[in-house]
């Protein structure tokens, strides 16, 4: 990859620093532009997780408007403040101060039936696209809750964010010769069922001593592709070009010695017969590192948030990259009485959206504000 300039970028109104000096710029001979920024430990705090905006579940004298034990996955915001809640079999709506106002689904194969809705997006003009990874097609709401069009027969991934185009993200997995490595090749297909855009093959998971679960993320034109194995993500637009490169300036964590002998992040196997667990052997070739990151999810301004990963139990630390490429800083959840911060469900202007469980089990989906931290 030849690199053709290079540019340094201060981001706030602050005296340069030396944090400032290392978000270095460049683009290659393609017009990649690749951004570096400094360790996740090195970044400043950027956001504080303030007061509770709106909680929706919970139990409830009418079961219609409690969610299911699987419920509370995804969750968007319209942009009349509406709030759209997944659960299982159906989507649930809420006005914007959380009071249920209507659902759309039931579990089946028919017409506005659902059998596991496995991600859920808003489009422009606040239609809600959600994949169902049941039976592996997609469902087009329009915002008064009418089915528009479903899109049947295409395997859907779970996809953080919806294009601005009027089509969906299909992926199919798919074994490398490494023995290690599942590649996923990603297609944008239209409500039609025409494929439009082809991205190609992307290394998603990798199925070493510890589990990989890559990322998909989509906002307006961008569609960033993340496998989590290198602190890094790929940016392409909506016609498949790789637009922008997002790096950070560390290495994943080594696997370490005791780590392997304790069997931390082993990959499980069972006994089909006793059911018994045990250790999958470490096939030749697999990175000895633990994940880079998580998940990814863009935010309604561009912003792309990424998740930290951690050995054992979440840290509740997230980084925030400017729509541009560079970092903004970090953002950490506070832990629940459990000692594990809640699940990131999504994110809105100045909201983080997490999906909690409460004394009694029963799950919820809350909004608590987003502060600025000023440096």
């Amino acid at each position: 990859m030849k690199v053709v300039a290079t540019a340094i970028i201060v981001l706030f109104n602050v005296a340069p620093s030396i944090l400032d000096a290392q978000r270095v710029v460049t683009r290659d001979s393609a017009d990649v532009r690749i951004v570096t920024s400094p360790p996740r430990s090195k970044l400043p705090v950027a956001f504080r997780v303030g007061p509770q905006l709106w909680d929706v579940g919970g139990l409830n004298d009418d079961p219609a408007r409690e969610l299911g034990r699987d419920g509370g996955h995804h969750a968007v915001v319209l942009s009349n403040g509406t709030i759209v809640v997944s659960d299982r079999t159906r989507i649930a709506y809420f006005d914007a101060r959380g009071k249920f106002i209507g659902s759309v689904g039931r579990k089946g194969g028919g017409p506005g039936e659902f059998e596991l809705v496995g991600a859920m997006c808003v489009r422009t003009g606040d239609t809600l696209q959600v994949n169902d990874g049941g039976i592996h097609r997609t469902t087009i709401i329009t915002p008064d809750r009418a089915i528009a069009r479903i899109v049947p027969g295409r395997r859907t991934g779970e996809l953080k964010g919806c294009l601005d185009t009027k089509w969906t993200i299909t992926t199919e997995l798919f074994p490398k010769g490494d023995g290690w490595t599942q590649w996923v090749h990603v297609r944008g297909v239209a409500d039609d069922g025409v494929p439009r855009v082809d991205f190609g093959d992307f290394p998603l998971r990798g199925m070493g001593v510890a589990m990989r679960t890559g990322a998909l993320a989509g906002h307006g034109s961008r569609l960033a592709l993340g496998s989590g194995i290198e602190p890094s993500v790929e940016v392409h637009d909506t016609t498949g070009r790789l637009v922008q490169l997002i790096r950070l300036d560390e290495k994943p964590a080594s696997i370490t010695a005791a780590e392997m002998e304790a069997g931390v992040g082993m990959t499980q196997g069972a006994n089909l017969k006793t059911g018994a667990s045990f250790k999958v052997p470490t096939p030749k070739g697999a990175p000895m590192t633990w994940p880079a990151y998580g998940e990814l999810r863009y935010d309604p301004l561009g912003r792309l948030w990424m998740e930290d990963y951690t050995k054992q139990l979440g840290t509740g630390w997230w980084t925030v990259f400017a729509a541009s490429g560079e970092s903004l800083g970090r953002m950490q959840l506070p832990k629940s009485a459990k000692g594990t911060p809640p699940l990131v469900v999504g994110f809105t202007r100045d909201a983080v959206l997490v999906r909690r469980l409460d004394d009694d089990g029963a799950p919820h989906v809350t909004a608590y504000r987003l502060i600025p931290v000023n440096r």
